[in-house]
């Protein structure tokens, strides 16, 4: 994730937050180009690029990184230590970013079998919430700040098993003589919780005395 200066690029390796910066991103891209697959891998693999860590809590079933379905569980171990997007949301001036962290550590595990394409059959283990289950997956709303260097978690626990999420404001943008609109970014990045309703509860802005109201 491109910061909205184009200075500092956000990713996750193995379950946790680190960033280069653009000139680095950049030498990424131009030895990617004109590769696919396992060629483009090594060829970023051989760029020494500086990074920075910024988180050291992630874990397997509880990590900053995108979960997305369809590797196998030996394909996911190969793949732990390469770079990963992590779906974070920035502050207008660069200046901090937030993301919604999933624990899915006490969730149940549901499989697939890999039958196709495969000399042998390879198995799939990922995580999944089932109707009626006690246990499921929870979510936080994490801000880190670059003036800090400090990750701090908010404080939104107002329903069991609640949903948390990040809602960016859509500014219009006049192109071409018509009246548009696209994703902007803002300095008050709102998260909604809700079960069923949705609530506003907080921004960027009142990290430091945020309220919680219900949302007409």
């Amino acid at each position: 994730s491109v910061s909205p200066d184009g200075q500092v690029v956000v990713f996750a390796r193995n379950h946790n937050l680190h960033t280069m910066t653009s000139e680095a991103y950049q030498q990424i891209l131009d030895a990617r180009r004109g590769k696919d697959g396992d060629e483009a891998d090594e060829a970023e693999e051989k760029i020494e690029v500086e990074e920075v860590q910024l988180s050291t809590d992630g874990e397997d079933h509880y990590s900053y990184a995108d979960t997305a379905r369809g590797k196998t569980d030996l394909e996911k171990e190969e793949d732990r230590e390469k770079r990963k997007h992590a779906n974070i949301s920035w502050a207008h001036n660069s200046q901090r970013f937030a993301i919604v962290r999933r624990d899915q550590r006490q969730t149940g595990d549901l499989w697939v079998i890999h039958s196709v394409g495969n000399k042998r059959p390879e198995l799939e283990t990922y995580k999944y919430d089932m109707a009626g289950e006690e246990v499921i997956t929870q979510r936080e709303l994490r801000i880190y700040d670059f003036a800090t260097q400090q990750m701090l978690t908010v404080d939104t626990e107002k329903f069991k098993d609640q949903q948390l999420g990040i809602r960016i404001a859509m500014n219009p943008t006049r192109t071409s003589g018509s009246q548009t609109a696209r994703p902007s970014y803002i300095s008050g990045v709102k998260a909604v919780i809700g079960t069923g309703s949705r609530f506003v509860l907080w921004t960027l802005r009142q990290v430091q005395s945020a309220y919680c109201s219900k949302k007409n």
